[in-house]
Parts: C-alpha cells; structure tokens; sequence
C-alpha cells in the first residue's frame, strides 16, 4: 500500500507523507509569520487575505464544519427548550375562543 503524500503549505518543496504534515507545519510555520489559516481546516495556511478568502469559497471541508456546527447549534437548542419551563405560575391562562380582537380595538 502506498504512502500518501501531501506538500507544505509554507514551501511546495517540502513533500513528506500525511501523517506527519501536521508535525511538520508546526514546526515550518514560525518561518512564515502572518500567514492566515483556513478556519476548516488548520492545516490550510495562506500568505494573503485575498488568497485565503479565495481558497475558503471551495475548501473541501467547508461542507463538514458547516453540518457540524449545524448540529450542535441544533443539539445546543434542543437542550434549551427541554429545560425551558412549561406553565409558569401567575400567568393566566388565554381561552382563544373568548377571544375578539375586533371588540378590543374599537
């Protein structure tokens, strides 16, 4: 089975297998201050803001961040409402059939 290879983002002639990419930005990024990073994935790093907003229009992981944040954005609401209260004491109850809009504004 072959080694998957992957390219610094930093310098295109750093090649090394994918396991260890991680490693090796770490270490090769404090070469490069003020490089930007892909808020989808840590591992995509740019030189400019152009560059970067360009790259983040099509980055493959976009779709994933997005469904995960989706999903606990959800769970977090779900947790909410089941803690939120039900009758609150004091509050009288409206009977809708009672109701008549019409009467109150005339």
């Amino acid at each position: 089975m072959a080694t998957e290879m992957a390219r610094c983002p930093f310098n295109k002639q750093h090649v090394m297998a994918t396991t260890v990419l991680q490693r090796h930005i770490v270490k090769c990024m404090k070469n490069y201050p003020g490089w930007l990073v892909c808020p989808y994935n840590a591992m995509h790093q740019f030189p400019d803001t152009d560059t970067l907003t360009q790259h983040m229009l099509i980055c493959p992981f976009k779709e994933t961040v997005a469904t995960l944040t989706q999903r606990e954005y959800d769970n977090d609401r779900r947790k909410a409402l089941a803690h939120a209260p039900v009758h609150i004491e004091g509050i009288r109850e409206i009977n809708l059939s009672e109701e008549n809009w019409d009467e109150e504004y005339l």
